[in-house]
């Protein structure tokens, strides 16, 4: 690493557009120098893209970011497992960063005042990723210029606020249920929200965000939500909150949609249909399920007058081509699903099933009156039973997620 060092510090100050420093294992004692040595010549050559992203323990305990002291033509900067400066008083008299567009931190202890300190420095920020940054609690997103934003595992975090003037196109957010204010405008193209613990027994909190925001979606081409969103959308709807139920999720431009289902028993097969049939999406062309790994089937309670409260989704599906569904493991309220779209989706081409285990026909547990829908779709190609596929072309759009599901 002297060597390298050298080599960079030799080039006196002349401009470098990219540079990356990824340390696995260092020594103890020469860590936080050497690591700082690399930083400041990065800084001195005005480097324009900077990632640093410290995986050695030693090195992280060793080394702080300054935030205040990056080049001035700085356009993306790239931080993952360090510390950062807190110090409010290093952003006296700081000079803007006015071509720094990316800022994205992982694993990164950051407060929320230094935060709103960055914001107020960057006013070209157009993409923020905040994950597993766990010193955040509350924050305001204030950049106005900002486009992308990805929230995700902040475990500390309890809210989340937007300035009027934010206009977001692609928001993501995965982690606990968080208090957070209306996405104005209707500026939204993507949208992933995934609650990773349920908020029922909460949803009063949450009711004026879901009626404020779900009618604003109308531009949104692509939406991944997770089972416990879909059932504070049912909740809601069955408690009267949304009395214009048709206009609760108004999703014209939806063309993909990818549910993460972290069960899925007969209330979630409900939760689905409850979202089908409450929202408007007449161009929805792919379909992504993804189930858990493991299947928890329910003990024989009387689930089906669930069922029966919410029918099946009479419409919406006339332009559904395919649809991929992950973990598959042949349980009951699957194979319901699977029936569903194969009686409505007229114009699907295909129903890809990565199952990673075999089952016979005769062994599903499936009405009878399905065997003969399934038998066909088989024989004709339509349906697809596969252990494993991870090409491109069957892959939604939000691929990411950012823990084992």
């Amino acid at each position: 690493m002297e060597e390298q060092i050298a080599r960079l510090e030799g080039r006196k100050r002349r401009h470098i557009e990219r540079f990356s420093l990824v340390v696995h294992a260092i020594d103890k004692a020469t860590s936080g120098a050497l690591i700082r040595r690399f930083v400041n010549c990065a800084t001195e050559c005005s480097v324009e893209d900077l990632l640093i992203d410290l995986r050695s323990k030693s090195a992280r305990c060793r080394f702080t970011f300054y935030f205040h002291n990056s080049s001035p033509l700085l356009a993306s900067l790239t931080l993952r497992g360090l510390n950062f400066s807190n110090r409010l008083f290093h952003f006296r008299g700081a000079q803007p960063f006015p071509f720094l567009a990316a800022i994205h931190l992982h694993s990164v202890g950051i407060k929320d005042a230094v935060l709103a300190k960055m914001f107020a420095l960057c006013p070209g920020l157009r993409s923020l990723e905040l994950i597993y940054c766990n010193l955040l609690r509350e924050i305001t997103i204030t950049p106005p210029n900002l486009r992308r934003l990805i929230v995700a595992e902040c475990n500390c975090l309890t809210s989340m606020f937007f300035a009027k003037r934010t206009r977001l196109r692609s928001y993501r957010y995965r982690g606990r249920p968080i208090l957070s204010s209306t996405l104005y405008g209707g500026s939204l193209t993507d949208f992933y929200i995934c609650y990773t613990t349920t908020i029922l027994g909460r949803v009063s909190m949450f009711n004026e965000w879901f009626r404020n925001t779900l009618p604003l979606l109308f531009n949104v081409t692509i939406l991944t939500i997770c089972s416990n969103t879909l059932q504070a959308v049912s909740y809601l709807r069955d408690a009267g909150a949304n009395a214009e139920s048709p206009n609760v999720g108004n999703f014209l431009s939806l063309r993909e949609l990818q549910l993460l289902m972290f069960e899925m028993n007969a209330v979630d097969l409900a939760n689905i249909y409850v979202f089908l049939n409450i929202s408007n999406h007449p161009n929805l062309e792919k379909l992504f399920v993804q189930l858990p790994t493991i299947i928890s089937e329910p003990s024989e309670e009387d689930f089906i007058g669930i069922l029966r409260e919410e029918p099946p989704p009479e419409v919406g599906l006339d332009k559904l081509l395919l649809v991929k569904i992950r973990n598959f493991n042949w349980g009951r309220y699957e194979l319901q699903l699977v029936s569903f779209l194969l009686r409505k989706a007229s114009s699907m081409r295909t129903l890809l099933l990565v199952a990673p285990r075999l089952v016979p026909l005769n062994e599903l547990r499936m009405e009878q009156a399905d065997i003969p829908l399934v038998e066909a779709a088989l024989m004709s190609g339509q349906l697809v039973v596969v252990e494993f596929l991870d090409d491109p072309l069957y892959r939604p759009f939000h691929s990411k997620i950012f823990k084992h599901f």
